[in-house]
């Protein structure tokens, strides 16, 4: 049973990509039609992964600056901004949008030393140079030859190209393990 037709991305210029059906017996969802491992790339030639979007440069500028103060007031790091920007900052926090695209988990790490984290999916490497920035040892796995090559440029971070299972990672090397954004490719 089809419950939503064509979805589009609400947050990045994405394709459409499919719909979303669901099963009348058991429940499952899954996107339809399902991509074929070597097409998803094909799906994100535009995407935030691969370079800024073209007539979104302002805007993203502005999501940048607002969830860097967001960011910056999740840490603590209260020195570098100025009481309009804190108060700004925790005001934003609360707006949901700001709070779905900021990054939660900065916050949920404030209060933890920096340590080793691996990022599965890494896309364009965002997080991992945000992570990079606040002490942390980082490196990511992402499929898309594309964005791990920006990953690395944009952020001099390590970034494997591939899936996790082609990637000889040592057991226990990893204080932390991402996965973000990758279930609905799975």
């Amino acid at each position: 049973m089809r419950l939503y037709p064509m979805l589009r991305d609400r947050l990045f210029p994405a394709p459409t990509v499919g719909g979303i059906d669901r099963c009348p017996e058991c429940g499952l969802h899954w996107l339809n039609p399902h991509l074929r491992p070597e097409h998803i790339g094909l799906a994100y030639r535009e995407y935030y992964t691969h370079a800024e979007p073209a007539g979104a440069r302002g805007l993203a500028r502005v999501r940048r600056w607002v969830h860097g103060l967001v960011e910056q007031e999740a840490l603590g790091e209260r020195g570098t901004q100025s009481a309009f920007e804190r108060l700004l900052a925790h005001l934003l926090r609360r707006v949901p949008l700001v709070a779905e695209t900021a990054e939660p988990l900065i916050h949920e790490l404030r209060h933890q030393s920096p340590g080793r984290m691996l990022d599965i999916g890494c896309g364009d490497g965002g997080l991992l140079g945000k992570m990079k920035a606040y002490g942390w040892d980082v490196c990511g796995v992402e499929p898309d030859r594309v964005a791990t090559e920006r990953a690395c440029e944009r952020w001099d971070v390590a970034v494997h190209s591939g899936n996790l299972e082609d990637v000889d990672l040592p057991a226990h090397s990893h204080d932390i393990v991402v996965c973000r954004y990758v279930i609905e490719h799975v």
